[in-house]
């Protein structure tokens, strides 16, 4: 006699896939979600643009020129409009710096304003008596006679230029020839001192915030043998 083994059906019918699992569903979106989001974020970090940066230190007062400036490739985190897009340079020469730049750095929009109406005065500065001067430094100048030991003609006055010069009335050897950009008022002093009989005129690089100070002082007790 033969048997029939008969077999129960489950009572909960087929079983769906695994990967039809709501749960599993829901990880799969949040991890396509996280991907999307993460590459999004690093593509704007990452964003690459042609923009300008300084070639030296520049402090504030110095009026730009087109060896200050130059093209560089650079990822903008952020607002991008906050740099200056490399473009017709011709357009930046003649602004003035309102705060000091690092070599190389990536020239923001608000470091720049339009130069104020000046004067710009050559002072020569004789050999052995001061620091080496550079375009885009800060220093103050003195005045020396046999009246007065030393007298402060500018107090802090950023330096527009230098030339080596060979010495000449206010000293012997090779020296340097600062060029400044002044106000009215200032380049009259200036000429005063160059004009004192046998005057030395020597300067000192300024480093950090200018302190706060009364006005120089007359420079008409300098004058005289």
């Amino acid at each position: 006699m033969s048997r029939v083994v008969a077999s129960s059906a489950s009572s909960g019918g087929a079983r769906a896939p695994g990967w039809l699992n709501p749960r599993v569903i829901a990880g799969i979106v949040l991890v396509l979600v996280a991907t999307v989001a993460g590459a999004v974020v690093i593509g704007r970090a990452q964003h690459s643009a042609r923009v300008w940066a300084t070639t030296r230190a520049l402090t504030p007062g110095i009026v730009l020129r087109a060896d200050d400036l130059q093209a560089v490739t650079a990822r903008l985190p952020g607002d991008r409009a906050r740099y200056l897009t490399a473009g017709d340079k011709s357009k930046l020469v003649g602004l003035t710096v309102n705060r000091p730049l690092s070599a190389h750095e990536l020239l923001p929009t608000s470091a720049l304003s339009r130069t104020a109406p000046g004067t710009t005065v050559s002072v020569p500065l004789p050999s052995g008596d001061g620091p080496h001067v550079s375009r885009g430094q800060r220093v103050r100048l003195w005045v020396s006679t046999a009246r007065c030991p030393a007298a402060v003609v500018l107090p802090d006055v950023a330096v527009q230029d230098v030339a080596d010069s060979g010495g000449g009335t206010f000293g012997t050897g090779a020296g340097q020839t600062v060029v400044l950009r002044v106000r009215a008022d200032d380049a009259s002093r200036v000429v005063q001192a160059l004009g004192i009989d046998s005057a030395v005129i020597r300067a000192a690089v300024l480093i950090g915030p200018a302190p706060d100070e009364a006005p120089p002082a007359s420079l008409a007790s300098c004058s005289g043998g």
